[in-house]
C-alpha cells in the first residue's frame, strides 16, 4: 500500500471518482436514454465500509432493475495502483520485453498512466456487464434452480457464477475497445489527425492499447489471487473462475477485436495479414502477459512450475469450458428476456452486444 504520502492517495481517489463520473457520462446516459427516466438511477463511487478489502460491486436498488449502484473500494484502489507502478519497476530494471528498449522516462509514465486507466475502465465496465446483462437476474436461488442443467444444484451454481464473471470480462473488453477506437475516430473526422501519419497513429493507439489490456488484465486477476496456490484446481472457486481462465478468454475476446481492427491496413495477401496478425499477437497479448507472469515469480507469488498459458495442473480445461458452454446456452435466453438493454438502439448502433462478447471468448479458439 502507499505509505506517508496522502497527497498520492487523495489524488489518485479524485482521479477514480472522476473516471467514474466520465464513465457514467459517456457510457451510462447513452446506454440508458432509452429506459423511462422516472425510472432511472444510477450512481458510482468509492465504498467506505470496507476500506481495507479488494472488492468491487454492482447491486439493484430496492429490487428495481433500471436503480443501479456500482462501489470500487479504496483498498483495491490503491492497490492497484501500487502493483501496477511495482510492475513498471520489474519491467525497466529486470524485464527483456523489446518495447522498452531505449525507452525514455515519458514513454514509460505514458504506459504506466494508460495501464491504469484500463484497469479502472475495466472494473467499472465489469461491474456494468453484470447489470446490463441481467446476471443478478440468473443468479437467485429461485432461477438456479428453473435452470435445467444435467448437473447438481451445487456445480449448476458455481458454474452459472464463472460463466457469468466471463461474460462480464468479455463485455468489458468490448466496452473499452470501442471507446477508445471511437475516440481515434472522432479525433479524424475533426481534422486532429494528419492524413500521412494517420497509419501509423493507427498502429501505435491498436498496440499501446492492446498493450495496457493484458498488462492490466493480468495484473488484476493475479492481485486477487496473491495468497493462493496458482497451480490448483482451476475450477475450485464457487463463485470466479481461475485466473488463467478469465485470462484466456480476455485474450480470445481483444484478439477477436483486433482481427477487423486489422483490417485498417488493407492488406490484400491473406497469408501476410496472418503473419503480421500473428506477430501482433505475440508481442502485444502474450509478451506483455509474460512480463506480468515473470514480475510475480520475481515476488514468490507464483514459482518457476506455474506455466502460461494453461498449464492447470492436470485438469482437462476442454471438458471445464464444455460446461460452461451448456450452462451458456441454457442461461442466455433467460438473460435476454425481457431485457431493454440489450435490445437498445445503443447496442444496436455499437454492436456492443456484450452476451454475444462471451460467445466470442470462448469460440475464438480453445488456445488463445
Amino acid at each position: 500500500m502507499i505509505e506517508n504520502d496522502k497527497d498520492i492517495e487523495l489524488d489518485l481517489e479524485n482521479n477514480v471518482v472522476s473516471i467514474l463520473h466520465d464513465l457514467k457520462n459517456r457510457i451510462i446516459n447513452d446506454l440508458y436514454k432509452e429506459i423511462n427516466e422516472a425510472e432511472l438511477n444510477f450512481s458510482v463511487g468509492i465504498n467506505e465500509k470496507n476500506p481495507f478489502k479488494l472488492e468491487a460491486h454492482a447491486s439493484i436498488i430496492s429490487n428495481n432493475p433500471y436503480r443501479h449502484k456500482i462501489f470500487i473500494s479504496r483498498a483495491l484502489i490503491l492497490n492497484l495502483y501500487d502493483e501496477i507502478h511495482n510492475l513498471f519497476q520489474f519491467i525497466l530494471e529486470d524485464c527483456d520485453d523489446p518495447y522498452f528498449n531505449n525507452a525514455n522516462e515519458e514513454k514509460i509514465k505514458i504506459n504506466l498512466e494508460m495501464s491504469l486507466f484500463f484497469i479502472y475502465h475495466f472494473i467499472f465496465l465489469h461491474e456494468l456487464n453484470h447489470l446490463i446483462q441481467n446476471h443478478i437476474k440468473v443468479r437467485g436461488e429461485n432461477k438456479i434452480n428453473e435452470i435445467n442443467a444435467h448437473v447438481n444444484l451445487e456445480e449448476k451454481q458455481k458454474n452459472i457464477y464463472h460463466v457469468t464473471e466471463l461474460s462480464a470480462d468479455a463485455g468489458a473488453i468490448a466496452f473499452y475497445f470501442y471507446h477508445r477506437f471511437k475516440d481515434f475516430n472522432t479525433n479524424k473526422e475533426q481534422g486532429k489527425i494528419n492524413e500521412e501519419d494517420e497509419a501509423s497513429i493507427y498502429l501505435s493507439a491498436l498496440t499501446g492499447i492492446t498493450r495496457c489490456v493484458m498488462w492490466g488484465g493480468a495484473i488484476i486477476m493475479y492481485l486477487f489471487y496473491e495468497d493462493k496456490d496458482f497451480t490448483r484446481d482451476l475450477s475450485e472457486s464457487t463463485t470466479h473462475p481461475h485466473p488463467f481462465i478469465r485470462l484466456m478468454c480476455i485474450c480470445n475476446r481483444v484478439k477477436s477485436i483486433i482481427i477487423p481492427l486489422f483490417s485498417y491496413f488493407k492488406i490484400e495477401n491473406k497469408e501476410k495479414e496472418k503473419e503480421l496478425l500473428d506477430k501482433f499477437f505475440h508481442e502485444n497479448i502474450y509478451v506483455p502477459i509474460g512480463d506480468v507472469v515473470d514480475f510475480f515469480k520475481n515476488k514468490s507469488i507464483i514459482n518457476n512450475n506455474t506455466a502460461f498459458p494453461f498449464k492447470f495442473n492436470g485438469v482437462d480445461e476442454l471438458d471445464y469450458f464444455d460446461k460452461l458452454r451448456k450452462i451458456w446456452i441454457d442461461i442466455k435466453p433467460i438473460l435476454l428476456e425481457d431485457n431493454l438493454f440489450m435490445h437498445s438502439e445503443y447496442i444496436r448502433k455499437t454492436n456492443l452486444n456484450t452476451i454475444d462478447s462471451f460467445d466470442f471468448a470462448l469460440d475464438f479458439g480453445q488456445q488463445a
